[in-house]
C-alpha cells in the first residue's frame, strides 16, 4: 500500500479534462492539510493550556481538508468550491488568533492566483468572484486585525508563523503550477501524435499532393485531368482458401507485404514512364 494517496483519488469517473483539474484540487487540499498537522503539532507541543483548543482547532482542519477530495461524486465544483471556501474561513480564525504578522493572509492570495486551476478557465467569472472575495478579507484583517494578538513573541510569530507560511505558500504555487504545465505538455504531446497518425493515415489513402490541397481548401472539390492513365486491377486467386488456413495475423501480413511490393512496383514503372508519382490505391 503506497504510503501517498493517489492525487486522482474519486476524479476516475470524469473526462480527462475536468479530472486534471480535480487532481490539482486534491494536490492543493492535501497540500494546506499537511501544513495545518504542521501548526497542530506546533501547539500540541506548546505547554501552555490554551494552546490545547488552537491544537484541535488545526487538527480538524487537517482531517477537513485531507478529506476534499471524497465530495468529488457530489459534482466537479462542490470539492473546490469546499475547498476554497474553508481555507478562506479557516484562515480568518487563524489570523484573529495570532496576528498579521503570522503571514497566514498570504494563503488568500495563493487561492486567488490557484482559482482559475482549481474551478477552471470557463468560469471566468466565478474565478473573479473568488479573488474579489479574497481581496475583501484580506483588506478587512488589515484594517482590524493586530498585528501580533500576543498568542505569542514576535520571535515565534515570525520564525514560526510567517516564514513557515511564506515557503508553504511558494511552494503550494510551485507544485500546482508545476503539475498544471506538466499536464498541459502531455495533452500537447497526445495531440500531437493524434494529428501525425492522422496525417499519415490521409497519406495512405489519398497521393500526397491532393491530401496537402484538401487540408488547404477544405469542403472544395478536388478534380484533376490526366490525358493519360493506367488503372491496374488485381484479384487474388485462392485468397479465400488461403485465409481458412491461416490465422488472421498471418494472413494480414501476407497481404501487406504482398500489396506494399505491389505498390513498391507500380510507383517505380510510373515514375519512369510518366515522370510523374503516381499512387495506388488497393482495395
Amino acid at each position: 500500500m503506497p504510503l501517498l494517496p493517489r492525487i486522482s483519488y474519486g476524479t476516475e469517473a470524469y473526462s480527462e479534462k475536468v479530472a486534471r483539474r480535480l487532481r490539482a484540487v486534491n494536490i492543493a487540499a492535501w497540500s494546506i492539510a499537511a501544513a495545518t498537522l504542521f501548526f497542530a503539532i506546533l501547539r500540541f507541543l506548546d505547554p501552555r493550556p490554551e494552546m490545547l483548543s488552537r491544537a484541535l482547532a488545526n487538527l480538524g482542519a487537517t482531517l477537513v481538508l485531507a478529506s476534499v477530495p471524497l465530495l468529488h461524486r457530489f459534482g466537479p465544483l462542490v470539492a473546490p468550491l469546499t475547498l476554497i471556501g474553508f481555507v478562506y474561513l479557516f484562515l480568518i480564525y487563524v489570523v484573529m488568533q495570532v496576528g498579521m504578522d503570522g503571514g497566514a493572509w498570504l494563503a488568500y492570495l495563493s487561492a486567488a492566483a490557484l482559482a482559475m486551476l482549481l474551478v477552471g478557465t470557463e468560469r471566468l467569472w466565478l474565478c473573479i468572484a473568488l479573488c474579489a472575495i479574497a481581496a475583501f478579507i484580506v483588506i478587512c484583517l488589515q484594517t482590524l486585525v493586530p498585528d501580533n494578538t500576543g498568542l505569542l513573541s514576535d520571535k515565534s510569530l515570525f520564525f514560526g508563523n510567517f516564514i513557515f507560511n511564506v515557503l508553504a505558500n511558494m511552494a503550494l504555487i510551485f507544485v500546482i503550477v508545476y503539475y498544471a504545465v506538466g499536464q498541459i505538455a502531455r495533452a500537447e504531446a497526445a495531440a500531437e501524435r493524434e494529428f501525425q497518425r492522422s496525417e499519415e493515415l490521409l497519406v495512405n489513402i489519398l497521393p500526397r499532393d491532393v491530401a496537402e490541397r484538401l487540408k488547404l481548401q477544405s469542403g472544395k472539390i478536388i478534380a484533376d485531368r490526366f490525358e493519360n492513365a493506367s488503372v491496374l486491377f488485381l484479384d487474388l486467386a485462392g485468397s479465400t482458401a488461403l485465409a481458412s488456413h491461416l490465422s488472421p495475423d498471418l494472413f494480414v501480413s501476407f497481404l501487406n507485404d504482398m500489396f506494399t511490393r505491389l505498390d513498391d512496383r507500380s510507383n517505380a514503372l510510373v515514375s519512369r514512364k510518366s515522370r510523374r508519382q503516381a499512387t495506388a490505391i488497393w482495395l
